[in-house]
């Protein structure tokens, strides 16, 4: 199994996704805009992971942003996070985004 880890922020206006390999950055995405965090973060992971050529399945840990920031935009990247880690049976960390 890779160890590959799927970052996710929406605290901001910024909906962020990274792949990581170790300290590694295999592939990364920002769309700054502050009131599509749901339409926006799917195919965002999609294009992360396609760029890194890898999948969904080779995930082996999620971490996602748990703010300071606006409960709608939170609510978008942590249920993303826990549903994906659910489904894929991966560790879900959540971080301060100030810390990220």
């Amino acid at each position: 199994m890779s160890d590959l880890m799927l970052a996710l922020d929406t605290s901001t206006s910024a909906i962020t996704v990274a792949l990581l390999a170790g300290d590694e950055v295999r592939a990364e995405r920002a769309v700054l805009d502050p009131r599509r965090h749901s339409e926006v973060l799917a195919p965002a992971i999609d294009t992360v992971l396609r760029e890194a050529d890898s999948s969904l399945s080779e995930v082996s840990r999620i971490a996602v942003g748990v703010g300071p920031g606006p409960f709608t935009g939170l609510r978008v990247g942590v249920v993303t996070a826990t549903t994906l880690g659910f489904a894929l049976g991966v560790p879900v960390h959540g971080v301060c985004s100030l810390d990220a």
